[in-house]
C-alpha cells in the first residue's frame, strides 16, 4: 500500500481431509499457493483503510477462487 507497511497473514481452514489423505489428489483438498496468491493479491491490489475490510475482503475471495463454504453451526 501506499504507506509501506508489511503484514503477516495467518490463515485457518478447516476441512473435511478424509479423502486426500488416502487418494492423493488435489480435487480432493485445496490449493494452499491459491490461498496464498489470494491473501497476496487481495492486499496488493487496493488500498484499504481498515483491517477489518481487508479480512473481509480476503475471505470473500478465498471463498470465491476455493469454492469453499463457510458453516453456519
Amino acid at each position: 500500500n501506499r504507506l509501506g507497511q508489511k503484514f503477516i497473514f495467518s490463515i485457518e481452514c478447516e476441512l473435511d481431509y478424509k479423502k486426500a489423505l488416502f487418494s492423493d489428489e488435489m480435487t480432493d483438498s485445496i490449493s494452499y499457493a491459491d490461498i496464498a496468491d489470494v491473501v497476496v493479491g487481495t492486499a496488493t491490489s487496493n488500498t484499504y483503510n481498515l483491517l477489518e475490510r481487508l479480512a473481509g475482503e480476503i475471505l470473500k475471495n478465498i471463498l470465491y477462487k476455493t469454492k469453499l463454504k463457510i458453516n453456519s453451526t
